[in-house]
């Protein structure tokens, strides 16, 4: 019994009635959980066949429920049973999947609280939320871009842009998470919400494909909220402090920001 549920982390909930067709004295069933083929420690469940049961067929009842972290896009969730002799039949089977939301992942740092004695090729997921603070936006495709190492501010005139595709310095990388375009969800705990009775509006979660979400138009009673998976390359600078923005498509006239609301962070 399988499932292909897409990226992310999973509540999995299962039951089904073991038919033993051929009972023996003795005989010993199985039935665990499987995550893309490899099983999940500790989900594995043992129903022995009792002595006064061997002379008539038998219906036994074989449930779980697990947490799995890390499941791929293509990954199977997928239930397997074995008898060591005779002939042994699921049936009334039911598998049952739940994707947690904010994928068990915890804060590396507070809200805009700069992130320090970050290790290069390691990952983290920046999280940046977006308020309208006009009227209905048109469609705005949300770019991540890194400033140069160290710069005077994150704000100074003088610090350069670069979008993170492209840099040198800094990539967008896979997560086990989640796929690209997977939307995202307004979690708690998490980024506070603005007053004045905005809404959240689902934006995406990107990764190694793009640094650049689809258009997302916003009223002006939304929010929304963009997550990104990247990590520093060898070719940054060791120690450097290095600033992340969003544009639209490049273009940053839409956008204001003070100097603590911009991603930072300081490598190790």
């Amino acid at each position: 019994m399988t499932l292909t549920p897409g990226a992310g982390d999973y509540l999995v909930w299962f039951s089904g009635s073991l038919d033993d067709l051929l009972p023996a004295t003795g005989e010993i069933m199985n039935v665990s959980l499987y995550v893309n083929g490899v099983q999940v420690a500790h989900t594995e469940r043992q129903i022995m066949s009792e002595q006064y049961l061997d002379d008539i067929a038998t219906t036994l009842p074989a449930m779980f429920q697990a947490f799995v972290t890390g499941v791929g896009a293509t990954d199977t969730i997928e239930v397997a049973w074995r008898t060591d002799t005779g002939t042994m039949t699921m049936h009334e089977r039911t598998l049952v999947v739940a994707r947690v939301a904010g994928g068990g992942a915890t804060w590396a740092a507070a809200e805009d609280t700069a992130l320090s004695g970050l290790a290069k090729s390691t990952t983290k997921r920046l999280r940046i939320e977006i308020s309208n603070a006009g009227t209905t936006s048109g469609s705005v495709a949300y770019r991540l871009e890194v400033s140069n190492p160290n710069p005077v501010s994150c704000d100074d005139a003088g610090t350069t842009w670069t979008r993170i595709d492209t840099s040198t310095h800094w990539d967008m990388v896979t997560s086990p998470h989640f796929a690209d375009g997977d939307p995202t969800s307004n979690i708690t705990p998490g980024l506070t919400d603005p007053g004045g009775g905005k809404t959240f509006f689902a934006g995406e979660l990107q990764e190694s494909s793009t640094d650049e979400t689809s258009g997302i138009a916003l009223s002006g009673t939304q929010f929304t909220e963009i997550e990104y998976a990247v990590q520093a390359t060898t070719s940054a600078t060791d120690g450097a402090v290095y600033c992340f923005r969003l544009t639209d498509a490049g273009s940053p006239a839409s956008f204001t920001y003070t100097e603590n609301e911009y991603g930072k962070v300081t490598l190790s």
